[in-house]
């Protein structure tokens, strides 16, 4: 999973789904807004028309 690594315990990371085909990577991350408990973050990939943009929570 693309989050895990973020993490110390990756038992916090969950409902990560897939962004786009299986064959997309990546390549490109923003954080869109930040709260005292989570970063909303962007990430857009490589190989997918359109970068197939996808938003995430994640906690802090």
């Amino acid at each position: 999973m693309l989050l895990e690594a973020w993490f110390s315990d990756a038992t916090l990371c969950r409902e990560i789904t897939q962004a786009g085909p299986t064959d997309s990577k990546p390549e490109a991350l923003t954080v869109l807004k930040t709260t005292d408990d989570h970063y909303q973050v962007l990430i857009m990939s490589d190989g997918v028309s359109n970068g197939a943009p996808a938003a995430y929570e994640v906690l802090r």
